[in-house]
C-alpha cells in the first residue's frame, strides 16, 4: 500500500506539478484547493502526510497545521510558500 499524501494549495499549477511528480513516485495523492476542502478530505482520505501552502484565502496553512496536529499530532505536515518571512517560519516551527 502506498503512502497517502494530501496537497493543499490555491494555485492549480502547483497542485498539478506536485500531483504528477508524487504519483510518478508511487504515492496516492489527493488535492485540496482550499483549507476548508483540506479539512474535509483529511477525514475521508486519511493522509499519511500533508503538504500545504501557507498563504491561502480563508484558512491559512498555519491554521491547517494547528487543526491537523490537534487531530493527529504524529502526522507530518510540510508547509511551503513563495511569500515567506522569518516570522512565518518561526511561527510554523513553534507549532
Amino acid at each position: 500500500m502506498s503512502s497517502r499524501i494530501l496537497i493543499v494549495d490555491d494555485e492549480e499549477a502547483m497542485l498539478e506539478v506536485l500531483r504528477i511528480r508524487l504519483e510518478q513516485w508511487g504515492y496516492s495523492v489527493s488535492l485540496a484547493h482550499t483549507g476548508m476542502e483540506a479539512q474535509d478530505l483529511v477525514n475521508s482520505f486519511h493522509p499519511d502526510i500533508v503538504i500545504s501552502d501557507i498563504v491561502m484565502p480563508e484558512l491559512s496553512g498555519l491554521d491547517l497545521l494547528k487543526v491537523f496536529k490537534q487531530d493527529d499530532p504524529e502526522r507530518p505536515v510540510v508547509l511551503m510558500t513563495a511569500h515567506g518571512t522569518v516570522e512565518i517560519a518561526v511561527e510554523a516551527m513553534k507549532k
